[in-house]
């Protein structure tokens, strides 16, 4: 990971560092990197609260329940299907939520990323070589995918996501 993002308190994401798979969220002008922070060209109505990265892909969570996703996906760490392995500006992702569910957070892992709504139910995408989305199989996501969670687990009370590696944690 040879990249930085960066949330300001308005709501505005920078980028800073390579941008070889368009990590930056911009392809024009065309550069292989940028020493200074560069505005990433969200729409103007996502307020962005939450921002994560992966090896060299990025995902920002806004307050209209919107998830965008920008860089390298050839694993479908952003969760799309797109005709190149990568995007070089952010794109609106979807997820599977229920009616009434929200998002209250995301993580990116080195090729994956994985997001968990408001009862505590984390949904995964990309890298799956290790089983690492927990989704019974090492098949990679180009989609979001529900991953069980056992019953036993109280979803409300669950506060927190993380990822590592090859895993993910969810408590």
């Amino acid at each position: 990971m040879r990249h930085t993002v960066l949330l300001d308190s308005d709501g505005t994401v920078f980028a800073v560092g390579d941008n070889r798979h368009f990590q930056l969220g911009s392809s024009s002008p065309p550069m292989s990197s940028s020493p200074q922070p560069i505005p990433v060209p969200l729409p103007v109505d996502a307020t962005i609260t939450h921002i994560d990265s992966g090896w060299s892909h990025c995902i920002a969570v806004s307050t209209i329940n919107s998830v965008y996703g920008w860089g390298r996906n050839d694993h479908g760490q952003l969760g799309a299907k797109l005709p190149a392995a990568k995007s070089s500006a952010p794109i609106l992702l979807s997820i599977p939520l229920p009616f009434g569910e929200t998002l209250k957070m995301a993580a990116c892992g080195p090729e994956y990323t994985v997001v968990m709504s408001s009862t505590g139910q984390p949904y995964g995408c990309g890298w799956n070589e290790h089983g690492t989305l927990g989704v019974g199989d090492t098949d990679d996501r180009f989609e979001f995918v529900e991953i069980k969670v056992d019953g036993s687990i109280l979803r409300e009370n669950v506060e927190h996501l993380g990822v590592g590696g090859a895993h993910v944690i969810v408590c």
